[in-house]
């Protein structure tokens, strides 16, 4: 090794350069059509050789490769070697996709992508603005701020009509129909959406992620809505979507939340073998940013079989990384299992505690399914801890916010916990 530095470092930089020409032609020969797996190589040789045009094309291809695989450390570094050759707005909508992906990064990300928004609308590229558009609304569904979702998204649709892009519009549709059915819009409206999506995706052969995500939004909008056959039925299309486009992430999540509708089935074991397949992708792939989705069901599922303290591991696991990952709607909800976990062992202040701290946490979002979700967690804790005038204020909570809402699985639950209220004998005082 050290003769080998004494060699590299006595090199004159025209001969290294001329190396690096060399390694790099050498090794896309060898490779023929195959490039993008050595595309990081290439975009370092050719870097080093001062083909900074040959550097340019690689990096972008081999940090197109590594944010598909979700590996976004990697794919940050390509663009940013990139970005660092010629600035492209587009580049810029890339980078904010890694951001994303990273750790405590998510307003870096929106701050990158609003700045390639301001550029293409300072360059009056229509097409560039509803894309950059598109794409910060699409950040705010990680983080399930469905207002914000349809405030990007409506900014850039008059931009829209006068753009002739099929990805675009299946987007549009796409993210509005998510958007609607999170903020308690019409179903069959926001299902349209999401159909109109798939149509696009199949009619125009658009190869993107738009199509696997349509279908996992409407499994998603089945499940609230209470039809969970139709719901598994659209995950499983997502799964089938997304391997067809190796998209390791999306059939990760599709097996996820095809654990959560099957769990609500009653079939424990089904949701179990579901869940467990979805982690071992993620174990697999370093799907490191979207665990947290994973460990929180693995804790429903262990909830459900009455396995209280495992239940309570996985859960706090999902909790420190939704809160690593900046979620804190998702910090919210997996407090409230906490809570429910706590109530399951008899441990009620705890529960309490958990359940009114999660509702705390989201009472200025917009997420309204969990706000809902929470009051009927906290009535029935209530009235198992004999509290039932406080069990009818949070019932009459979650009615006022639940009568304008087709969610079918929030309707059964609080018509459940009506006639228990009903029954019971009245309390003067409740906590």
């Amino acid at each position: 090794p050290l003769v080998a530095t004494i060699v590299r470092e006595a090199l004159s930089r025209g001969r290294r350069k001329l190396l690096h020409r060399r390694a790099a032609d050498g090794l896309a020969a060898r490779q023929g059509a195959q490039l993008t797996a050595v595309a990081g190589q290439l975009a370092h040789h050719y870097g080093e050789a001062g083909d900074s045009e040959r550097a340019l094309h690689f990096a972008d291809m081999a940090g197109m490769e590594a944010l598909h695989m979700s590996a976004a450390a990697e794919a940050l570094a390509f663009f940013t070697q990139a970005q660092s050759i010629r600035f492209s707005p587009h580049r810029q909508l890339e980078i904010g996709m890694a951001l994303i992906l990273l750790p405590g990064r998510m307003a870096q990300a929106r701050a990158t992508m609003q700045e390639a928004l301001e550029t293409f609308e300072a360059a009056g590229d229509l097409h560039g603005t509803v894309k950059a558009g598109l794409r910060l609304a699409a950040s705010h569904l990680a983080t399930q701020e469905g207002a914000a979702v349809l405030r990007w998204a409506r900014r850039v649709l008059p931009d829209l009509e006068m753009v002739e892009d099929a990805e675009l519009h299946a987007s549009a549709h796409y993210l509005m129909g998510t958007a609607q059915y999170r903020n308690g819009y019409d179903m069959a409206a926001a299902a349209t959406h999401l159909q109109k999506a798939t149509e696009l995706v199949n009619a125009h052969g658009i190869d993107s992620e738009i199509g696997f995500m349509s279908w996992f939004e409407w499994g998603n909008l089945c499940l609230e809505h209470g039809d969970l056959a139709q719901a598994i039925a659209k995950f499983q299309q997502a799964q089938r979507v997304a391997q067809s486009r190796q998209s390791i992430l999306f059939e990760a999540l599709s097996l996820n939340n095809m654990a959560h509708a099957t769990l609500l089935t009653g079939a424990v074991a089904q949701a179990l073998m579901l869940v467990e397949q979805a982690m071992q992708l993620a174990e697999t792939y370093a799907l490191q940013p979207m665990r947290y989705y994973f460990l929180s069901t693995r804790g429903e599922v262990a909830l459900a079989a009455g396995q209280l303290l495992a239940a309570d591991d996985w859960f706090n696991q999902a909790l420190t990384l939704a809160q690593k990952y900046d979620n804190p709607v998702f910090v919210a909800n997996v407090q409230a299992h906490l809570g429910r976990a706590a109530q399951a062992r008899g441990e009620f202040d705890t529960a309490l505690a958990l359940l009114t701290t999660a509702q705390d946490a989201i009472a200025e979002t917009h997420a309204l399914y969990l706000q809902i979700q929470i009051s009927l967690w906290l009535a029935d804790l209530q009235i198992a801890r004999n509290y039932v005038n406080s069990a009818a204020f949070h019932l009459q909570q979650a009615d006022a916010r639940l009568h304008a809402a087709e969610y079918g699985l929030l309707h059964a639950q609080a018509n459940r916990l009506r006639p228990q209220i009903a029954s019971s004998p009245s309390l003067q005082r409740a906590p």
